[in-house]
C-alpha cells in the first residue's frame, strides 16, 4: 500500500471567490508564496495525477507542496480580524 498526500495553497476556485474579491486578502496570500500568486486547479491536480500513474509506483509516505513555494519560505500569515 502507498500513502501520499497533495499540500495545496489557496486555489483559485469559486468557493474562494469571496477571499480573492478582498485585495487585502488576495495579496496578503500571494505575497507569502515564492511565485506571488494563488494556484489555478491544474496546478494542484497534476500532481495528483502523477501520483496515481505508475510513474509514482515508488513514491510513498510523501507530501507534495503544491503552494508556490509557501513551505520554503515560511510564509505565515495572520490576518487582522
Amino acid at each position: 500500500m502507498r500513502v501520499n498526500a497533495v499540500a495545496p495553497v489557496v486555489v483559485d476556485t469559486p468557493l474562494t471567490q469571496q477571499i480573492k474579491r478582498d485585495p487585502e486578502w488576495y495579496n496578503a496570500y500571494a505575497d507569502k508564496t515564492a511565485l506571488k500568486r494563488w494556484a489555478r486547479p491544474e496546478e494542484v491536480a497534476g500532481p495528483a495525477v502523477f501520483l496515481a500513474t505508475l510513474a509514482a509506483s515508488y513514491i510513498t509516505g510523501s507530501v507534495i507542496y503544491v503552494d508556490g513555494g509557501w513551505a520554503a519560505i515560511d510564509g505565515r500569515f495572520e490576518p487582522k480580524l
